[in-house]
């Protein structure tokens, strides 16, 4: 099989490890009751607004969207959170290798993702913290790319997926202080002199 003309490699840990994510949570998914912040945020999100006392407003908006589709079924509502962190094990791999980790590298790190507790109820409940580990990863590989290939454009996917991670949780604030002070002990920091910066 090829994907874009590349040949599919079934044995990379990536996909290896996002088909055993996805399955793991299909199979967990829908055995728990509804949380009853799922429920506050269904309610929240049957109330559009720009954001709420205590989170933004694109979780509620999903989950009050989710549960419009899908009802009472647990395991459909709880499908998104189940792709997050799906994609967020796929890609942790996926970073192992672009930053020069061999085999066991990616393996390793997968796991660690997918095994680890916190990261399992990210897959389980439809929450606020759903999409951080995967925005703060991809905030991450962004800043990876930019320093080996000196693209300034890759600021443009850096602003969007930060902009879509503070609409979901504000706690990527913290994340982007730091990554801002990191930035200017690097001589990566030229590029805040630039206009298109800012």
């Amino acid at each position: 099989m090829t994907v874009s003309g590349h040949k599919l490699d079934w044995t990379r840990a990536s996909l290896l490890l996002a088909l055993a994510s996805l399955a793991l949570h299909a199979l967990a998914n829908g055995h728990y009751g509804f949380f009853r912040d799922e429920l506050y945020f269904i309610i929240c999100g049957d109330h559009p607004a720009w954001g709420y006392v205590d989170q933004p407003p694109i979780v509620p908006l999903l989950a009050s969207w989710t549960h419009a589709l899908t009802g009472d079924n647990l395991w459909a509502f709880r499908i998104l959170p189940a792709l997050a962190m799906t994609a967020t094990v796929a890609l942790t791999a996926e970073f192992v290798r672009l930053i020069g980790g061999g085999r066991f590298a990616q393996w390793l790190a997968g796991l660690c993702v997918l095994l680890a507790p916190i990261f399992l109820i990210l897959g389980v409940l439809f929450f606020t913290d759903m999409f951080q580990a995967l925005t703060w990863l991809g905030l991450v590989w962004v800043m990876v790319r930019l320093e080996q290939t000196g693209d300034e454009r890759w600021w443009l996917a850096f602003g969007v997926i930060a902009g879509f991670s503070l609409e979901t949780k504000y706690m990527i604030a913290f994340f982007l202080v730091a990554l801002a002070v990191g930035l200017l002990a690097t001589p990566q920091r030229k590029s805040l002199l630039r206009p298109g910066f800012i």
